[in-house]
């Protein structure tokens, strides 16, 4: 019987080897450059908007920084900007549901206020 011939293993380029230590098997690959920076310049304008009590197209703003998967970070901000905004329309259910998913990557200095926030939001959805 003849002897299998071992595969050569590919050279891991460059790139892959310098691939961020945090990132886990099976995480998503970051964003291109340039959907990451839409995403954060969308996220910006829909925090302004939302101080501007624009809370419509804040909504959409965040949305459409969320639709170009930016990446954790801004992905979190664009959760915080809706859960938010739903907030301030009286929508309890998906402010909730947005400040859940914003809670992981809040500041430390901002988790106490946004629990508080989450377990007042739980309440009023249980009734």
């Amino acid at each position: 019987t003849p002897t299998p011939t071992p595969t050569p293993t590919p050279t891991p380029t460059t790139e892959q080897t310098q691939a961020p230590a945090k990132r886990s098997a099976g995480a998503p690959a970051e964003p291109p450059p340039e959907s990451r920076d839409r995403a954060v310049k969308l996220v910006a304008e829909a925090q302004r908007l939302l101080a501007s009590n624009q809370t419509d197209a804040a909504l959409a703003q965040a949305s459409a920084a969320l639709a170009l998967k930016p990446g954790t970070a801004v992905q979190s901000q664009a959760y915080r900007v809706l859960g938010l905004t739903y907030y301030k329309r009286g929508e309890t259910l998906p402010a909730q549901m947005y400040l859940e998913l914003y809670r992981p990557g809040c500041l430390e200095a901002e988790r106490p206020q946004l629990d508080a926030l989450i377990a007042k939001l739980r309440a009023k959805n249980e009734r």
